[in-house]
């Protein structure tokens, strides 16, 4: 007999900027994880980055303008005792990669549910690529069943970190998948399968259009969605609409091609029964 079909892929893992946590991002993503739920059956999951924020010596943040968080998370008073990172950079080194990566691909592979995309801030798009990246090289053994990912504020004009291969190899070796990082030469500078929306807002002071749109070239068929903002995540009316187009588009079509396999392997089984018959 045929296996049954996987269930859709029903949730999206959501990678909060730095200077926050998962609560924070996703506490201001509310409409939208609302749409999501209410028009796709997607529900999302937000994980805290492991690592305690810390100030560089003399660091003092720029007054916001009006409408811009002035920083990834917005908010301060009791908040700032709470604020997480995915890594601190030490020159192209990312120290606290592998940790990340382990906390991020942890979510993804828990409970019943599958993901099946994820949707990245600022430094979590960044995070968000790194697993597209991954995914990829690992031969979809890392963070399987990834289809999509959502880039908000994201930036390609720096290098792939120093550190990515050995973090991703002790992954691989801590999640038994069998599969080594490849970083084969002529293969890591392949572009991304996954299909991807990259938004940016046309007045973010932290990351320019300029450097959101230096990721395009990382992935295939690469969709934009420009917004009047700054550094935040649109979640007005029409940003939701381009979110739920992009995501439902993509769960249909993953569906259809899920449907379209399981028919021919009907049609396969059936064929050899009719032989067996006649034999």
């Amino acid at each position: 007999p045929l296996s049954p079909a996987p269930p859709p892929a029903s949730r999206l893992l959501v990678l909060h900027g730095d200077r926050q946590t998962g609560g924070l991002l996703l506490g201001r993503l509310k409409p939208l994880a609302r749409a999501l739920a209410r028009e796709l059956g997607v529900t999302c999951a937000a994980p805290d980055a492991p690592f305690e924020w810390e100030p560089l010596p003399g660091y003092a943040p720029p007054p916001p303008p009006p409408g811009d968080d002035g920083r990834d998370a917005g908010g301060g008073g009791e908040e700032e005792n709470l604020l997480r990172t995915w890594w601190r950079r030490e020159g192209n080194t990312y120290v606290g990669l592998d940790e990340s990566l382990r906390v991020a691909h942890d979510a993804w592979t828990s409970g019943g549910d599958r993901f099946g995309g994820v949707l990245g801030f600022s430094r979590g798009a960044c995070l968000a690529h790194l697993i597209a990246v991954v995914h990829r090289r690992s031969g979809g053994a890392l963070f399987p069943g990834l289809r999509y990912a959502v880039v908000v504020s994201g930036y390609g004009d720096v290098p792939l970190p120093d550190n990515l291969m050995a973090a991703a190899g002790s992954l691989a070796a801590a999640a038994g998948t069998g599969r080594y990082f490849d970083d084969a030469p002529g293969r890591g500078d392949a572009r991304s399968e996954v299909s991807s929306l990259h938004v940016m807002g046309l007045r973010d002071r932290l990351i320019g259009v300029a450097s959101s749109r230096a990721l395009l070239a990382c992935y295939r068929d690469p969709e934009v969605y420009e917004h009047e903002g700054g550094h935040f995540v649109p979640v007005k009316r029409p940003d939701i609409g381009v979110y739920v187009a992009f995501i439902g588009g993509v769960l249909r079509k993953a569906a259809a091609a899920a449907a379209e396999a399981a028919a021919r392997g009907s049609g396969a089984a059936g064929g050899a029964a009719a032989g067996d018959v006649g034999a």
